[in-house]
Order: C-alpha cells, then sequence, then structure tokens
C-alpha cells in the first residue's frame, strides 16, 4: 500500500527545502518530546516511591502505559501487580518539587498525548499556524511548537 508520503517522497518536484526542513524539525522534536515524556514518566515512578532503574520499579516503569501522574501509577502497581512502594531511608527517594511551568507542560503533553490517541487534532488556519508556531520559537516552548507541527503535518498528509 502506497502512503501519501512515499508518494510525496517519489515525486521530486515536492520536495523543497523548506519541506525537508519541516520533516527534518518534526522528526527532532518528536524525539525531543519522546525524551520529554520518558523524563517526566521517571519523575512521576520516583514521586510514588518506585525507582526505574532497577527491582519492581524498572519492571514497572517498563509496562506502564497509563497517566504520569503519582496516583495513578500507585493504582496501577497495586491493581496489577500488588505492588507498593518500599520505604526509602530517610532522605533517599524526595524529588524535588516541580516549577510551574514544568507542571504546564506535562498537563499540555498529556491533553496532546489523549488527543493525537484520539484523532482529535483541530485544523488551524495557516496564517495562525506560522504566528503560533513563530510565538513558541520566541519563547523556546519545544511542547508547543512539536504539537503545532505534528498538527499541520496532520492536516497535510490527508
Amino acid at each position: 500500500m502506497t502512503t501519501r508520503d512515499d508518494q510525496i517522497e517519489d515525486d521530486g518536484d515536492e520536495q523543497t527545502p523548506d519541506v525537508v526542513r519541516q520533516r527534518t524539525r518534526i522528526k527532532e522534536l518528536e524525539a525531543e518530546a519522546k525524551a520529554l515524556r520518558e523524563d517526566n514518566l521517571r519523575h512521576a515512578f520516583t514521586e510514588a516511591g518506585f525507582d526505574p532503574e532497577k527491582g519492581n520499579g524498572k519492571l514497572l516503569f517498563q509496562n506502564y502505559r497509563g497517566e504520569r501522574t503519582r496516583d495513578a501509577i500507585l493504582e496501577w502497581a497495586d491493581k496489577e501487580y500488588g505492588l507498593k512502594p518500599s520505604a526509602a531511608p530517610e532522605g533517599e527517594g524526595k524529588v524535588p518539587a516541580r516549577s510551574e511551568e514544568e507542571q504546564r507542560q506535562i498537563a499540555f503533553q498529556t491533553r496532546l498525548e489523549r488527543a493525537r490517541q484520539e484523532g482529535k487534532t483541530a485544523p488551524l488556519p495557516a496564517d495562525k499556524m506560522v504566528a503560533a508556531l513563530k510565538e513558541a520559537q520566541e519563547k523556546g516552548d519545544v511542547t508547543v511548537e512539536v504539537a503545532l507541527l505534528l498538527a499541520d503535518w496532520e492536516q497535510n498528509k490527508t
């Protein structure tokens, strides 16, 4: 089965430098977003009292696909495996609180992930897309930039 991406790659006149640059940037941002999601999940596991690097914590970390919150992880670990976090020695296992910006980005990532899973990416007019993308780049907001590029890519691939 031939996809639109295959057709575009075969058709040399549609491979403008802008398209290539945008696709490359999307891949870079997707990789960065994946790393951020994994880091957020590691943080949530640590907050829940599980070490994602060893023992039961590692097993749970490798198999968990739910919300990236302490309570959701604790509930899932208990329900699925009957596991509760081991008591950490005093001072260990304490995770510094997340900043307001980090919490905002995590909430945005969670909403974005749900929207992508449900296929609810709303089209955005081109002029608003460009303005929003420039604003996100100026602020250095990678999460919003990824979301906009992915939405644009999804919108234009059909």
